[in-house]
């Protein structure tokens, strides 16, 4: 299996792909700014002051120095990188970083992209616009980018090698904007047939955007064989078990090898080796079986050993393999029969995820994505708009289970944010202006720390601080179980002010009525709580 020859040294490439960064963001601190790559440190970055009025960035990866740079720019330098413009003013002189600052990404694997944003504007962009979104991807501490251009060119070659005619399977393969549905086994042969030059020129291109990729550090997630072919394939081999969809969205149906039948290994097998000769392999594969398909006529056992013969043809292809799996359609009895440590389940987007912990006892990385009212997009009569209160339950309900929101905001046809959006938004700033520290950073909590009703735990593991958000503020006291003897000290966010501990058991204070649980611990509460605390934030600093 042939690896990519960049992520197993990403030191040797690390001071070009950063310094070239630096030229293309900020070419006048070129000499100011010093990079150190320090593997053996934890997964985030360090910024300090040098000699010399120099910055120094320190980090594991190439990835974490792109972030500590995009840290230091943004807050210490007054500039704003995002996907709709940038403002890259920058001072004179490098501010100075002051104080040491260390940062520590909470999740290890940081995925990026699904399938259907290859679909969009993204179908049509050439390397420069790619080389941007890279750097963009890199500076917010991207890992995992889902990597699909060119991936029709192994198509190609693996049809090629089974006797389909070139015709045959430019014609199978969907015009440009509608690949990536065809890659989730949706459609085939829309809008084509796929001219010759295309695929010659995204081929190069993938490798490119893969090339850089790697040189980050980053370890991309290709495309794996799903089984979908060509209804000629099924002629060729009229032996060969296949499963016909019942159609998605009102396309035709498709024609996918049943992954039981031995062809499927056999297919798979020259697909991963056209796959990693072309590209390398990071060793993580994107397979989605019967993707928003109904299988009325697949049993739980048929679906049980599709799971097991898709994961014997990957491992037999590729020893290290992974499977990365898009939660959008799971089916449990194909995740059951995954063998463990082979499977990555990205959630993106469905909120599939009701606790922390997995879904079916794999690991996985999701996202919410939700709007502030029932429209994807600015609609002027929509009425059914989310109270500022309510989109903040659902951002700490997101960062409590270990996940993130993505929040989606639709202009209006003269690109302004509409007034309702707006006071959302602005819901958002006032609350995080004094609670940000219990978002940015956090994730679910230790086990063993159940919240109390009506509240939610975040946990920021780089300082050992557990945030308690209270979506009902209790009367005069809360008990915090599991917690007896675990706080040094709690205070109130909005306004610094501390927040009284009881731990004795048989103590009863003046002011409260009920003893404390056993190992639990009592915050004595305020009755009234500072003006405009929304959602009212103690944060409790554990030993």
């Amino acid at each position: 299996m042939k690896s990519n020859g960049f992520s197993e040294a990403p030191a040797r490439r690390a001071p070009d792909v950063f310094s070239h960064l630096i030229e293309r963001l900020c070419p006048a601190y070129r000499n100011r700014i010093t990079a150190e790559l320090r593997p053996e440190e934890k997964d985030g970055f360090q910024l300090a002051d040098a000699p010399g009025g120099r910055i120094r960035i320190s980090g594991n990866t190439p990835v974490s120095l792109a972030a500590g740079l995009n840290y230091y720019l943004r807050e210490r330098a007054g500039v704003h990188l995002s996907w709709c413009g940038d403002r890259l003013v920058l001072p004179p002189e490098p501010p100075p970083v002051s104080t040491e600052v260390r940062r520590e990404f909470p999740l290890p694997l940081r995925p990026c992209l699904n399938y259907c944003t290859f679909g969009y504007s993204m179908v049509w962009w050439e390397w420069p616009r790619w080389e941007r979104e890279i750097d963009f991807m890199a500076l917010n501490g991207i890992n995992m980018p889902l990597a699909v251009t060119g991936i029709e060119a192994i198509y190609l070659r693996t049809l090629l090698h089974f006797g389909l005619s070139r015709e045959e399977i430019l014609a199978f393969l969907s015009g440009p904007a509608f690949l990536p549905w065809q890659y989730m086994n949706n459609l085939d042969s829309h809008a084509g047939p796929l001219p010759s030059p295309w695929i010659t020129s995204h081929l190069a291109l993938g490798r490119r955007i893969l090339e850089r990729e790697r040189a980050w550090g980053m370890k991309p997630i290709l495309p794996g064989f799903s089984g979908h072919v060509p209804e000629a394939f099924a002629r060729l081999y009229p032996r060969c078990r296949f499963i016909r969809s019942e159609g998605w969205c009102g396309f035709a149906p498709v024609v996918t090898i049943d992954p039981a039948d031995p062809m499927f290994a056999e297919v798979n097998a020259v697909f991963l080796r056209e796959l990693t000769g072309a590209f390398g392999t990071d060793h993580y594969y994107s397979i989605d079986l019967f993707h928003e398909q109904r299988l009325d006529r697949c049993s739980p056992d048929h679906l049980a050993a599709c799971g097991r013969c898709v994961s014997a043809a990957l491992l037999a292809a590729d020893p290290e393999a992974v499977w990365v799996m898009q939660a959008w359609s799971e089916r449990p009895e194909i995740i059951r029969n995954i063998p463990a440590g082979r499977l990555l389940l990205l959630d993106i987007g469905k909120e599939r995820l009701k606790a922390t912990g997995g879904l079916d006892g794999r690991p996985v990385v999701w996202e919410g994505c939700q709007t502030f009212s029932g429209s994807w997009g600015y609609h002027r009569d929509e009425a059914t708009w989310k109270s500022p209160r309510m989109c903040l339950e659902m951002l700490i309900n997101h960062v409590s289970r270990g996940g993130n929101l993505l929040m989606n905001v639709g202009p209006t046809s003269r690109g302004y944010i509409d007034a309702r959006a707006m006071e959302r938004l602005a819901g958002y700033a006032d609350w995080m202006k004094y609670n940000s520290r219990s978002i940015y950073g956090c994730g679910a909590a230790p086990a063993g720390f159940p919240a109390p009703p009506d509240c939610r735990y975040t946990y920021n593991p780089e300082t050992n601080r557990l945030y308690l958000h209270c979506f009902a503020w209790p009367f005069k006291h809360v008990h915090l179980p599991n917690l007896a003897g675990k706080v040094k000290y709690a205070q109130l966010l909005a306004d610094g002010s501390e927040i009284r501990r009881r731990e004795a058991v048989n103590e009863v204070h003046s002011n409260l009525n009920s003893t404390t649980p056993d190992n639990a611990l009592t915050l004595e509460l305020p009755v009234l709580l500072p003006q405009g605390t929304e959602v009212p934030v103690i944060e409790l600093f554990l030993k």
